[in-house]
């Protein structure tokens, strides 16, 4: 868990969890927490939490024209905070097998960071696919 005074979200922001305070993931597999004082977007601003917790002015709530998406942004090419049919003619777009180089354009679609769109990648953002 961590505690900072101001977050300043530009773009796209991601959070991510890669210290092992001996609580990766808390005791009872819970996620891990960031406490903000004072939370200030950009216009059009997003903040993936990717699982984490988010309090701000420790009460988790968000002021107006914050985008916080709870999920990964790993599919969500159209950045409304899911992974749906849109977002699969985007991923499709790149899907072009193993081995095969990818334009600039499609790193979003290749989620084990090998340099191509494969299987292996569809089957990630079969994974975090969420509309219903």
């Amino acid at each position: 868990n961590f505690v900072i005074d101001t977050l300043t979200v530009n773009g796209v922001v991601v959070l991510v969890d890669n210290a092992d305070n001996g609580n990766h993931g808390g005791p009872n597999g819970d996620a891990e927490a960031l406490y903000v004082n004072h939370l200030v977007c950009a216009q059009d601003a997003i903040l993936y939490t990717q699982g984490l917790h988010l309090y701000v002015d420790c009460v988790g709530t968000v002021p107006p024209g914050c985008a916080i998406c709870i999920g990964s942004e790993k599919g969500d090419f159209d950045r409304d905070c899911d992974v749906d049919s849109a977002d699969y003619s985007e991923f499709n777009a790149c899907l072009a097998g193993p081995n095969v180089s990818i334009p600039p354009s499609c790193n979003r679609a290749d989620f084990d960071g090998d340099s191509d769109v494969d299987l292996a990648d569809f089957e990630r953002f079969q994974l975090a696919f969420t509309a219903r």
